[in-house]
This record gives C-alpha cells, structure tokens and sequence, in this order.
C-alpha cells in the first residue's frame, strides 16, 4: 500500500520506467543475474522501502500484500515460483528488523 492507505500498483508509465532502469542497470552491471525478473524485483522493493520509510514497520498482512504486489509485477507467475520468491523476501525483511532490533 502506498503512504495513502491505497494498495499499490504500479501505472503503465512506472512499470515502463522500472523495466527500462532494470534493463539498464542489468546490462550495464558487472553482476550477472540469469533471471531479469530477480533484478526487476530487487529495484522495485528498494524504491518501496525507500515510499514506505522501512518494510520492518508495517503490519504483516500489508508487507505481503505488497511483496505479493511486486512480485506479481514482477513476472512471478508461476504460483508456486511466487509464493517461494515471497517467503524469502518476508523471510529476509523480517530477519533484518530482528537483527537491527538486537542490542
């Protein structure tokens, strides 16, 4: 969801400029990612965690909804593909909020 409460999707206009900033990035980089769709969705959740201020605080049922938002978007079609690619994100994002609330 978007700072407004509204769940978020991207227009055409945005999803035209993700995936022309992912081809660029992709082909300019020095890393090698065999699936585009990982670098799409690792660019789209930085910029969302940059709208929201840290995924760590939001609710639960909004982090999925909005992981399974992006990953969807995305090209994570496959069901069961997707839902592996959104356990590993909630799993990674809910383990960076324990790490950094440790003292």
């Amino acid at each position: 969801m978007d700072k407004a409460g509204k769940p978020f999707f991207p227009s055409h206009a945005e999803r035209m400029w993700l995936r022309n900033a992912v081809g660029k990035a992709y082909s300019d980089s020095s890393l090698y990612l065999k699936d585009k769709r990982v670098a799409r969705l690792l660019l789209l959740l930085r910029l969302l965690h940059q709208d929201v201020g840290g995924f760590a605080a939001l609710p639960e049922p909004e982090l999925n909804e909005i992981i399974s938002s992006a990953v969807g978007v995305c090209g994570f079609l496959n069901p069961i593909e997707a839902q592996d690619v959104i356990d590993v994100v909630v799993e990674v994002i809910q383990t960076e909020a324990r790490i950094q609330g440790s003292p």
